[in-house]
């Protein structure tokens, strides 16, 4: 479906008869709808992982930065081979004090920005490599959006019900009140249930969306 079909079939299932405006919360925004949209969209991508890219990252003697687009990164590989990932709180309760200046062949990454509201993923590899002619890749689940009213998912069309149920969760959770709530948790239940259908080891969903999942 489209966007303008989802945010109709949300309005559809709450009864809402007024016209939605822009931007005047009466009794939400199309804004709103949207930003709740998207937000369940990636929600729905990063807990299934039924859409995973690569991507090779130019090695350097520092920090790597990741560009935005990115909502989560499921592994980095040093070769072909999966680093263990790591805070560098977590690197120095290992007890490695001089783990920042060791080098050789690569068996951590660093995570060292983790804050979902930043622009850029940071990280760095250690022990750090003495050449950099090896493959280094991130695995990772993308950011995407409904940008307009004519962009569709790349979802398997029963999935786009799953980005319904979480809008409408969204809306009845700002609109208060105990029944409001309790409808609030339904629609997160069955946005849930649609989970664990198009979970990452169901056959269907990746079937479905196997033409997008190639690497960059």
């Amino acid at each position: 479906m489209t966007y303008l079909q989802l945010r109709q079939e949300v309005v559809d299932r709450m009864n809402i008869h007024a016209t939605l405006p822009d931007d005047t919360p009466y009794p939400f925004t199309k804004q709103q709808i949207k930003d709740y949209m998207n937000e369940g969209y990636n929600l729905f991508l990063t807990l299934t992982k039924i859409l995973t890219k690569s991507k090779i990252i130019t090695q350097s003697d520092g920090l790597y930065t990741v560009d935005k687009g990115i909502s989560k990164i499921e592994g980095i590989k040093y070769n072909e081979k999966e680093l263990e990932r790591h805070t560098p709180q977590e690197m120095d309760a290992l007890g490695r004090e001089n783990w920042r200046t060791e080098t050789g062949t690569p068996k951590y990454a660093i995570m060292e920005n983790t804050d979902t509201d930043a622009d850029d993923i940071k990280f760095s590899i250690y022990p750090k490599p003495t050449a950099y002619d090896e493959d280094l890749r991130i695995i990772y689940i993308p950011a995407l959006e409904l940008d307009t009213d004519g962009n569709s998912t790349i979802l398997p069309k029963l999935a786009d019900y799953a980005l319904i149920s979480y809008t409408i969760y969204k809306l009845y959770t700002q609109l208060g009140v105990e029944q409001n709530n309790q409808l609030a948790q339904k629609h997160f239940q069955e946005f849930m249930f649609f989970v664990k259908v198009f979970g990452v080891n169901n056959y269907w969903s990746k079937y479905e969306i196997m033409d997008n999942r190639q690497g960059d």
